[in-house]
């Protein structure tokens, strides 16, 4: 899946070295768009929880925000 794909690039080991948590835009092969991806290191163990979220979805709610502000106006 996505999220195997991403820990497995070096692009992820790099944020994620030395860091407990942490967020970093990526661009997905698979649909070409950028997402939001968010990690945490589990304390005393070898695992990283991580989610991710197109770009277009992570701002869709500000987006629709802003247009209707903007027609208000």
């Amino acid at each position: 899946d996505d999220a195997s794909r991403i820990a497995r690039e070096a692009l992820f080991r790099e944020h994620l070295q030395g860091r407990a948590e942490g967020s970093v835009w990526h661009r997905l092969a698979v649909d070409g768009e950028r997402h939001l991806v968010v990690f945490l290191q589990v304390d005393g163990m070898p695992l990283a929880l991580m989610a991710e979220q197109p770009e277009s979805e992570v701002f869709a709610a500000w987006r629709v925000r802003s247009l209707t502000g903007s027609i208000i106006t």
